[in-house]
C-alpha cells in the first residue's frame, strides 16, 4: 500500500535510508537524512515524502522536492521536481516497491503541479540505474561528486506530463 508519509514517519524513514545505503556500498560513509529535515519535506506543500506499506510496516520511501540550482543550494527551477531518498527495506529488494515508489512519485510530482522530475544516483549503482531506465528515464550528461560520499553521481530526469494515470492511480493501492 502507498501513502504519504507523516511527520510521525520520520524517524523510520530515516533509520530506513541509513539501513538501505549501508547495505548497497560498505565503502563509503551512507548518505542519510536527519529525522528533521524529512519533518520539513512532509510539511513543505511543494514537497511529497512517499512510503510503501507491507505488513503495517514502512517497506520503502522516496521524497519529490522542488529542485534547485547549484546542485540543491540555488534558486528553485520552476516546473522540475527533484526525487531522492528512494529506498527499500533491503530484504524488500526485487519485489517491485522501487518501481511502485516512482511511479507513485510521478502522479505526486504532476499533482504538486511538476513538468519533469530529476534525481542524481550513484553512478556504481547498477540496480538503481537499471531501475530507472525500465521505468522511462533518460540518463543526461551531468555528474558530481557527493559531498557526503565523495562517490560519483550521475543525474537522471524524465518528464511527468505523459505519465499514464490509470496505472498511476493503481500504484496507490499497490501491495
Amino acid at each position: 500500500i502507498m501513502h504519504y508519509a507523516t511527520t510521525e514517519d520520520a524517524p523510520e524513514l530515516a533509520q530506513l535510508l541509513v539501513d538501505a545505503n549501508s547495505i548497497r556500498s560498505t565503502s563509503v560513509k551512507p548518505t542519510t537524512l536527519q529525522p528533521e529535515v524529512i519533518e520539513k519535506i512532509v510539511s513543505d506543500p511543494d514537497s511529497a515524502a512517499l512510503v510503501s506499506l507491507k505488513n503495517d510496516r514502512i517497506s520503502g520511501c522516496v521524497f519529490v522536492v522542488p529542485a534547485r540550482k547549484d546542485f540543491g543550494k540555488g534558486e528553485r527551477i520552476l516546473g522540475l521536481a527533484h526525487l531522492m531518498g528512494l529506498a527499500v527495506v533491503p530484504d524488500q529488494w526485487g519485489r517491485g516497491i522501487g518501481r511502485s515508489l516512482l511511479l507513485f512519485a510521478s502522479t505526486a510530482a504532476f499533482e504538486l503541479t511538476y513538468e519533469r522530475m530529476q534525481l542524481w544516483t550513484q553512478l556504481n549503482n547498477k540496480r538503481s540505474i537499471g531501475l530507472y531506465v525500465s521505468c522511462g528515464w533518460s540518463k543526461t550528461p551531468d555528474r558530481m561528486i557527493s559531498e557526503e560520499s565523495g562517490e560519483t553521481l550521475v543525474r537522471f530526469e524524465t518528464s511527468v506530463l505523459g505519465l499514464d494515470r490509470s496505472a498511476a492511480q493503481l500504484s496507490t493501492n499497490c501491495e
